[in-house]
């Protein structure tokens, strides 16, 4: 409920089929200027871990 990306496409997290070098590291940068200040970042990255 109270992750910042809540209402995001989640394509933003995730690569694209065919996606440059340069895409890649935009796309990451985005979704890191997302997490960080994120209030559930820790609970977010244990789950991604668990779950794959």
């Amino acid at each position: 409920m109270h992750a910042r990306c809540r209402s995001m496409d989640t394509a933003l997290f995730f690569p694209c089929e065919g996606e440059g070098q340069g895409a890649r590291i935009r796309r990451e940068r985005a979704a890191k200027h997302v997490c960080e200040p994120c209030p559930v970042r820790t609970e977010c990255r244990n789950h991604a871990l668990i779950t794959g």
